[in-house]
């Protein structure tokens, strides 16, 4: 997954994260989801948490995120329900959904992270493209509304439920859309935190147990966290 660069190319320097250990702010964090089903457009989120373990050299990092299925929201509770019952995710049997960052690399094309994303109990290989914003402080006070929230202008999903069949005004509803957000400026001498984002594509054969008539083989999912210093 690491791309080759010729002699006469341009490569961007790479940018330098602070090592030490990080801690994801749930209350900043979310994953979201749009999926079609007989061509209308279902989309929702997760909570996330985790953390991170920068090292030198970068390569030898690690990351794990988490997210309960059993507080997977759409917006419509029935469809809630179904969705994290057994014949979606399952949240009884298997209450998370992770991902593990095995790698992270810096390419021409920015930040990457190579893993595995278990889904149902069954890992599968992931590699992700990584967006790094910021620095924010974390320690500035949260707004739902904020350029981070999942409300603000960098939001990184749409509105929650069900689009008609044919399709809503905006894109999939999961990719951060604009100028990346600025972040608060850093105060005294703690380290900043960073806001990370980054978006896939994975099989809708992976969050369901049985063949759904009308469902579509990709889900869009993406991601938006807050990292901050575990110290």
């Amino acid at each position: 997954m690491i791309m080759t660069v010729r002699p006469d190319q341009s490569v961007p320097p790479e940018p330098r994260l602070a090592t030490g250990p990080w801690r994801v702010d749930p209350a900043r964090s979310h994953a979201s989801f749009a999926a079609r089903v007989a061509g209308y457009k279902v989309r929702g989120t997760l909570p996330l948490a985790g953390s991170a373990l920068i090292t030198e050299p970068i390569e030898d990092s690690s990351a794990r995120l988490a997210a309960r299925t059993s507080e997977i929201s759409t917006g419509i509770p029935a469809l809630d329900r179904l969705l994290a019952g057994p014949g979606f995710l399952d949240a009884r049997a298997f209450p998370e959904i992770t991902f593990t960052a095995e790698m992270l690399a810096w390419v021409p094309a920015g930040w990457r992270a190579v893993g595995r994303l278990r889904v149902r109990g069954r890992e599968h290989e992931l590699a992700c493209q990584l967006g790094l914003h910021g620095p924010y402080s974390p320690y500035a006070p949260y707004s739902p509304h904020g350029p981070y929230s999942p409300h603000g202008p960098h939001g990184s999903h749409g509105p929650h439920g069900l689009d008609g069949p044919h399709g809503s005004h905006s894109s999939d509803g999961d990719e951060p859309t604009g100028d990346e957000p600025r972040g608060d400026e850093p105060t005294g001498d703690e380290r900043p935190g960073l806001i990370i984002t980054s978006r896939w594509v994975i099989d809708s054969r992976w969050v369901t147990s049985r063949p759904v008539p009308g469902l579509s083989r990709r889900i869009v999912m993406a991601c938006s966290f807050a990292l901050e210093p575990d110290a």
